[in-house]
């Protein structure tokens, strides 16, 4: 690897290691930007090549390679959406070169080795074998994180492709920004849809174990203490509820209706609880008062 590429590689270690916490991590606006025409132009001459794919296999623990994540996730734990992407754009934005034969971080370098590494699988896979790890879904569902699957039956080894999808560049879903290992290197560029070429026998899938960002919602209070609760999908798929005292997850899924019984007691104890207050202060400051206006204000005072 050229000693440009390695210090690209070096610098991106941070980057990754914070992409893989489940559930938190939300892009910048850079990050999310769709890239610059000079960065995408390409013909569709130019893409119709080869990518010749490595055998599947295991990780390959080199401790003399770099390392793109000190911190990597359990091999196959449950992974967000926005995560994969950054993953994804780690290699892009070190513009790791193409190869059937390197490997880095344990994932070969090539096409299908990118979308190993960046769902997390803990194994090399290829366009053979990566529709096992997901589900087929239609272009109407493709969401961040999600692949491109294109697999070559008359030329499986060096005629098969794979590109992640990133999101749609508007409503027209005629392009997309995708995340791609093509030579010469890894790249982030706008996409037409299907692909440059052979468009049509591209497949859309979703990795089985990938989970929607957390996303908060503020329009109830669903444990009574007039505080806003944040709801989020854990690294599990499950609907938790976070309460706004900052108390742990619990499962809103199965306990929503509970949940919503306490809180509408509690929160109605704490309401009349602040109405009396002012009725007892009023209250007593009358007791001040001659007794023909204490009569006049209609309070009944016991002396």
């Amino acid at each position: 690897m050229p000693a440009t590429i390695s210090a690209r590689t070096a610098a991106l270690t941070v980057a990754l290691a914070s992409a893989t916490v489940l559930g938190t991590l939300v892009l910048p606006a850079a990050a999310t930007a769709a890239p610059t025409t000079s960065a995408v132009t390409a013909s569709t001459a130019a893409e119709d090549i080869e990518r010749p794919q490595g055998p599947v296999g295991p990780l390959k623990t080199d401790a003399s390679r770099s390392r793109l994540s000190s911190a990597a996730l359990p091999a196959g734990a449950p992974i967000t959406r926005s995560a994969v992407i950054a993953r994804a754009k780690t290699w892009a934005d070190a513009k790791v070169p193409y190869s059937m034969n390197d490997y880095l971080d344990g994932y070969r370098t090539d096409c299908s080795g990118l979308v190993s590494m960046a769902w997390n699988l803990g194994t090399n896979a290829w366009t053979g074998n990566l529709d096992t790890y997901a589900n087929r879904i239609t272009k109407s569902e493709l969401k961040k994180g999600d692949m491109l699957l294109f697999h070559n039956p008359s030329n499986p080894t060096s005629g098969s492709h794979v590109v992640l999808f990133e999101r749609w560049t508007d409503s027209s879903k005629t392009s997309y920004v995708g995340i791609e290992q093509t030579p010469p290197h890894a790249v982030r560029r706008t996409i037409p849809y299907a692909y440059f070429n052979n468009s049509g026998s591209y497949v859309p899938y979703r990795y089985k174990n990938i989970t929607e960002d957390v996303t908060a919602t503020r329009d109830h209070d669903y444990t009574g203490d007039l505080k806003d609760d944040l709801l989020g999908v854990d690294s599990a798929g499950t609907l938790r509820l976070y309460s706004g005292n900052g108390s742990s997850g619990v499962n809103f899924t199965r306990d929503r209706r509970r949940l919503d019984r306490h809180g509408q007691g509690r929160r109605r104890g704490l309401q009349r609880r602040r109405r009396r207050r002012p009725r007892r202060h009023q209250e007593d400051h009358r007791r001040t008062l001659p007794l023909h206006r204490q009569r006049r204000g209609r309070v009944q005072v016991h002396q």
